[in-house]
């Protein structure tokens, strides 16, 4: 699991160390690319039946997202742009809710 060790006051950089790996300084858009890859690692190294599926369920996520948001005019969202928004966040919950939740188990038990 990632450790927070040190985490300054103005938020700048966040100190982590993964069990194992060399600790490192992480600006904050760097943050989930370096938490993804630990977590695809952990899936890895626990041999997790369903990571194949879990990485294209993520993958497929974050490029329905980016054209969700891309179809936003800079004026501002619609109510059509808002609902695609909330039933693609809805999507996420659920995986959530069950997939992850499936993932943190085998992860336990690993």
């Amino acid at each position: 699991t990632l450790t927070t060790i040190f985490s300054p006051l103005n938020g700048s950089d966040t100190y982590s160390c993964v069990p194992g790996l060399a600790c490192a300084s992480i600006i904050p858009s760097m943050r989930h690319t370096v938490t993804s890859s630990i977590a695809w690692l952990l899936q890895m190294q626990s041999k997790y039946p369903n990571m194949a599926t879990h990485k294209t369920f993520h993958t497929g996520y974050k490029q329905k997202l980016r054209d969700i948001a891309g179809k936003i005019p800079p004026t501002g969202p619609s109510i059509s742009d808002l609902s695609s928004l909330n039933m693609h966040i809805g999507t996420l919950l659920t995986h959530i809710r069950t997939e992850d939740k499936k993932l943190g188990e085998h992860l336990k038990n690993a």
